[in-house]
């Protein structure tokens, strides 16, 4: 069971959160449209397989850490690690070490 205390969503039990509400919404009938349970149980099965390609990626593992490297692409199975990344100024924030190449050349 996962804890709901203040600082309730850990590392340690990321995944036991997702497994045991996966299976929640699998074994009861809270969701009637089937197309949206399969759906809600899709998201859960990719956050998942994003959390362990970030896993398998770093030995530092922060929550912070996860989120900045889904929004950039990084934890997709699929991700090469040379490239370039599209974002926003506001999905960046944090990403300070990165270097940045602007499209005039600047950076």
């Amino acid at each position: 069971m996962c804890s709901l205390k203040s600082s309730w969503l850990t590392i340690a039990n990321l995944i036991l959160c997702l497994n045991n509400l996966s299976k929640f919404i699998e074994e009861n009938n809270h969701i009637d449209d089937d197309n949206e349970k399969r759906m809600t149980l899709n998201d859960i099965k990719e956050l998942l397989v994003h959390w362990h390609e970030y896993a398998k990626r770093t030995d530092k593992k922060s929550l912070q850490q996860f989120k900045n490297s889904m929004a950039l692409g990084k934890t997709h199975p699929l991700a090469q690690k040379n490239g370039i990344t599209l974002s926003t100024v506001h999905t960046m924030k944090g990403q300070e070490g990165i270097r940045y190449c602007f499209p005039d050349g600047h950076g």
